[in-house]
């Protein structure tokens, strides 16, 4: 971050936003770059213009029409001062962020006035009153929803100081993000210290070590299996067209509800796999991101879906690695269509099976007999919360905050689990033992991360360690779900 070039200086915030006409210049930048702001108050174009020039002073754009119109007053009144950069990496093209600072010459757009003179400066004092309370607010969502209702005041009304205050709300919401996110990080790493490891459980070359956590009551949310059975939830399509990477989950109930990843949702116009777990709030109609695992249909038979299966560990490892590639990209968490359709058409020539639709469940058909002997050698003992489980070179841990909830998903995580093991070649295993285990839990536990733009309620993290990658959800000061893989890919 720039920092003030005086004590008289303060640091409002960032915008992160794209450079505008960038295909009207030659010049490029490079991540990590620091740009130059020139306003340009005789362009024919827009008298408010702001260019933007690399580090070698090449002209690359300009800053977005929309943003200039209130930031060029405040910089020409000398009240507002404007540094750029390109972000180091993972950035949308053309990404620039915007470090903006108010000069002592802008003193009163921080200023509180108990007697505003007008309408414009009575709205600007209720809009700074919020955005100095929103610095201490923990609930990033109340931060953003606020500034929404905000900005849904007409532009008329406002003042270019109001609307430099509203266009920082999001970095208030980003900083809150950082302060809940740092804090639920502790408290994982925390519960991933008191995890015990249990005995190994061996057949062919799969190797499953049972994890048990302390618990503390029963989970405060539903699962989807459990709402839909009883009507407190239905997963249906987007609309009468649908749309393929994703579906609307309709919580009625007055709990939250946990949709955990690799879960697949059957029915509707076609299979899908859930991308990242969710919390969706209660009373709350959520739109949830995931990917088809049944290419060859696109009809009803059925409106409403239901949670059946699971998808096998190297399917949601490579999954998963895609969603984070996109989010990181600054796009939303979508994954690869064509890789996934692809693993499910590999896996369904390994099974010889016959899918008209090329599903990826009727390969569980399949292999229906070879499920059941896998699962008459592994059986996990009582308690456990979650698993990790090694076939050969492979790992995959799946981690819960109660055995309860771990028990009722086992069933199918198991058989997606097994489904693949039967399948695999015998190899020796490359984890052995729980000193080796407990390792892997704390390398992930160093490399958690808040994921910046979550989705559902509670905190949602990344992990990255160069040899593990997955996420893991945080909410009601819980560990709902860890998932995490070696990154090793396989396609049958």
């Amino acid at each position: 971050m720039t920092q003030p070039i005086t004590d008289q200086e303060t640091h409002l915030g960032t915008i992160e936003t794209e450079i505008a006409g960038t295909q009207y210049h030659d010049a490029v930048v490079r991540p990590g770059e620091t740009v130059h702001l020139e306003r340009e108050p005789r362009n024919p174009h827009d008298p408010n213009a702001i260019r933007i020039d690399n580090a070698a002073f090449e002209s690359v754009g300009f800053v977005p029409r929309r943003l200039a119109g209130w930031m060029a007053p405040l910089i020409d009144q000398g009240k507002l001062r404007v540094d750029g950069s390109i972000p180091a990496e993972h950035a949308k093209p053309n990404s620039v962020v915007l470090e903006l600072f108010v000069c002592p010459k802008g003193a009163d757009i921080l200023t509180p006035d108990d007697n505003p003179s007008g309408p414009k400066e009575a709205l600007h004092q209720t809009v700074l009153q919020a955005f100095r309370n929103a610095e201490n607010w923990t609930e990033p969502e109340a931060i953003k929803g606020l500034a929404e209702v905000l900005k849904g005041l007409p532009r008329r009304e406002m003042k270019p100081e109001t609307l430099l205050l509203l266009h920082v709300f999001e970095d208030r919401t980003n900083q809150a993000r950082s302060r809940v996110g740092a804090s639920a990080i502790e408290a994982v790493r925390a519960a991933l210290a008191e995890v015990r490891i249990g005995d190994p459980l061996t057949y062919e070359s799969l190797t499953l070590f049972p994890l048990f956590v302390s618990e503390d009551g029963d989970p405060p949310y539903w699962l989807l299996e459990e709402a839909l059975k009883v009507g407190e939830a239905e997963v249906r399509e987007v609309s009468d067209s649908g749309r393929v990477p994703e579906l609307v989950v309709e919580n009625r109930s007055e709990r939250p509800i946990l949709i955990p990843e690799g879960e697949i949702l059957t029915g509707a116009k076609q299979n899908r796999v859930v991308n990242v777990s969710v919390i969706v709030p209660a009373k709350t109609t959520f739109t949830l991101p995931v990917t088809c695992v049944e290419q060859g249909r696109w009809s009803r038979p059925t409106a409403a879906m239901k949670a059946s299966h699971y998808a096998p560990p190297s399917m949601r490892a490579r999954k998963s690695a895609s969603v984070h590639a996109h989010r990181m990209r600054g796009g939303a968490p979508q994954s690869d269509q064509g890789m996934v359709w692809e693993e499910v058409a590999c896996h369904l020539a390994a099974d010889r099976a016959e899918s008209p639709t090329q599903s990826l469940v009727d390969g569980y058909a399949a292999r229906k007999n070879d499920v059941a002997t896998f699962r008459k050698h592994l059986e996990l003992p009582d308690g456990a919360a979650g698993v990790v489980s090694v076939l050969g070179p492979q790992l995959h841990v799946d981690l819960f905050d109660s055995s309860r909830t771990f028990a009722r998903l086992w069933p199918r995580m198991s058989e997606a689990l097994f489904y693949e093991a039967a399948k695999s070649e015998k190899s020796p295993s490359y984890y052995e033992g729980a000193s080796q285990i407990r390792e892997v839990l704390d390398e992930l536990s160093r490399g958690l991360e808040p994921v910046k733009n979550p989705v559902g309620a509670g905190v949602e993290m990344s992990i990255g360690t160069g040899r593990y990658s997955g996420s893991a959800l945080w909410f009601a000061e819980r560990l709902c779900h860890l998932m995490a893989y070696a990154d090793v890919q396989v396609i049958y």
